[in-house]
Order: structure tokens, then sequence, then C-alpha cells
């Protein structure tokens, strides 16, 4: 018996098997592609709240810290004006602080 020229066999019917499955294929490689343009899409805008929110955090860590040392330098003024207008209480003072850190060290 002769083959039938119109019924696909050996290669001819893998081709046919391949051709039909493309559609499927590409259906499936688009939604995957689309999901990882979504994904990457969220994940863009995710990485710019958190700059955003990392350069706010930084200014404002600048500004604390500006208002940190000029607290503390006017203090020192505070401190240093004290001591040239009071010597001697200046001095007693730092002897008297001496004697309470000397003690609660020496416990």
């Amino acid at each position: 018996m002769k083959p039938d020229p119109t019924t696909p066999t050996g290669n001819a019917s893998e081709a046919g098997k391949a051709r039909a499955a493309t559609p499927t294929t590409d259906t499936v490689a688009d939604a995957a592609h689309g999901a990882v343009e979504r994904a990457a899409d969220s994940v863009a805008k995710a990485e710019q709240r958190i700059r955003e929110k990392a350069a706010l955090s930084e200014q404002q860590l600048r500004e604390k810290s500006a208002e940190a040392r000029a607290s503390t330098e006017r203090v020192i003024d505070h401190m240093r004006q004290y001591t040239q207008e009071k010597p001697f209480a200046a001095a007693a003072i730092a002897f008297a602080a001496g004697l309470v850190v000397s003690r609660i060290l020496s416990r």
C-alpha cells in the first residue's frame, strides 16, 4: 500500500503541530511580556517614591543637625560668658561636679 499524499507524515506532521502551537505560544509570550512590563512599571514607581522619601529624610536630617549645632553653640557661648562674668562661681560649680562624678565612679 502506498502512502496517501494528503496525509501528513514525518516532518510535515511535526511542522503542522508547531504551526498549530504558535498562536498559543504567542499568546503566552504576550501575556508574559505584559506581566513583566507591569512589574517593571510598579518597581520604577516604588523606586521613585523611595528616592523622594530618602531625599526628604536627608533634608530633614540636615535641618535638625543645623538646629542642634546652633543650640550647642548657644549653650557653649552662654557657659563661656558665665565663666567670664563669674569665674569663682564657675570654678566652684566645676569642683562640685567633679566631686559628684568621682563619687559615682568610685562605687
